[in-house]
């Protein structure tokens, strides 16, 4: 039982990814913008992160100049993901849009290579090409610019540069404090979103910047506490094939609350991508773990 308990904050983390895709949609559907959603979620998190962590009395000091520019880049990373998943969520199905985006594992960990030094393995071949295969099938319906979804998975694809610069970043912070590290990567995103909002925001109401302070607020912050506790709890590949579940279940909330279907083209896309996936998280744990 208590190894359950363990393993419970990063299935919780699965399970609250998965709803990610019905809070933006609805928030758009109250009349609140890609930049509205981000920088009142960003900002009122990055509050409430300093008041928890603060209370804990976690050290949390300005960062060096190398763990900036680190935190500035996972930031960066952080903010571009969130940007193109709005779109994505919102004009593409929930199923291709979580399979294009965990393709950020394989940029992750292509880009390693050249980063890192990492050896290019026959593992990381075959998950490369099972993954761009898998994303050319996605995408087989969609070469004509009036295709229904194109635009929608265009993003979804976008969002997986960002996610795999996010892998990268969090392996050079390693040894940086979670807390330290969760705290300034989401006040950087609310400071990146900051003038967009002011310049782009579409919503002034007050039961608008309410819905998009508490919603957006509260996510960022339960996010933030089940990766720095279920991370310590569990090794990295438990971790990161359990968060793989964040695939069915995204799938699963698409076709529950959406009546979603899954075309054949997604389907056979879909399973050669989260083979590739799992290839990846299977074989790069476990070369780490050595």
């Amino acid at each position: 039982m208590a190894r359950f308990f363990n393993y419970l904050p990063v299935l919780s983390l699965a399970f609250l990814w998965a709803f990610y895709g019905p809070l933006l949609r609805f928030l758009e559907s109250i009349g609140l913008n890609v930049f509205d959603v981000n920088f009142l979620g960003f900002s009122l998190g990055a509050v409430l992160l300093l008041l928890i962590f603060k209370a804990q009395k976690a050290k949390l000091g300005f960062p060096a100049k190398t763990e900036a520019k680190k935190l500035l880049f996972y930031a960066v990373s952080l903010s571009s993901t969130n940007l193109f998943l709005f779109y994505a969520f919102t004009l593409s199905t929930f199923a291709n849009t979580i399979l294009l985006h965990y393709t950020g594992l394989l940029w992750g960990s292509l880009a390693a290579i050249v980063l890192f030094r990492e050896k290019v393995t026959k593992w990381k071949a075959i998950a490369a090409a099972l993954c761009v295969i898998g994303i050319g099938v996605i995408f087989l319906p969609s070469v004509s610019l009036s295709e229904k979804f194109f635009v929608g998975n265009i993003a979804a694809l976008a969002s997986s540069f960002g996610y795999g610069g996010m892998i990268l970043a969090s392996r050079s912070l390693k040894e940086s404090d979670s807390k330290k590290v969760s705290f300034y990567s989401v006040l950087l995103c609310a400071l990146f979103y900051l003038p967009l909002f002011v310049f782009f925001g579409s919503q002034k109401e007050i039961s608008g910047i309410f819905f998009g302070l508490s919603t957006g607020g509260a996510y960022s912050v339960i996010e933030a506490l089940f990766v720095i506790y279920g991370m310590k709890a569990v090794s990295v590949i438990a971790a990161s094939i359990i968060l793989v579940l964040e695939i069915p279940m995204t799938i699963l909330v698409g076709f529950l609350f959406y009546s979603e279907g899954i075309p054949f083209a997604t389907m056979i896309g879909g399973i050669l991508i989260t083979l590739g996936v799992l290839l990846l998280v299977a074989k790069d744990g476990a070369s780490k773990a050595g």
